[in-house]
């Protein structure tokens, strides 16, 4: 069976290296941290938790009168302006 490339891997390798760095400082990292992440087997389970978080939010805010939750909320320290 062959080796199915990860997304995030294969967006890495459709840049340049100068687009890399660039999109690596945008979101707050290094080149190296997002190959390390794209090298992954296994899924990042605190995303997997996070969009679960926000999925039941989205089913239960109506029934709560209560706005459901973003993935922004889920950041620890974040502030809204």
């Amino acid at each position: 069976m062959p080796k199915v490339t990860p997304p995030l891997l294969r967006f890495l390798r459709a840049m340049t290296k100068e687009q890399q760095e660039a999109f690596a400082f945008a979101v707050g990292t290094t080149t190296n941290y997002l190959y390390q992440m794209a090298a992954q087997e296994e899924p990042n389970p605190r995303l997997r938790m996070a969009l679960a978080i926000r999925e039941e939010s989205r089913k239960l805010s109506k029934k709560l009168m209560c706005e459901p939750l973003t993935l922004e909320d889920l950041l620890v320290g974040v502030t809204k302006s």
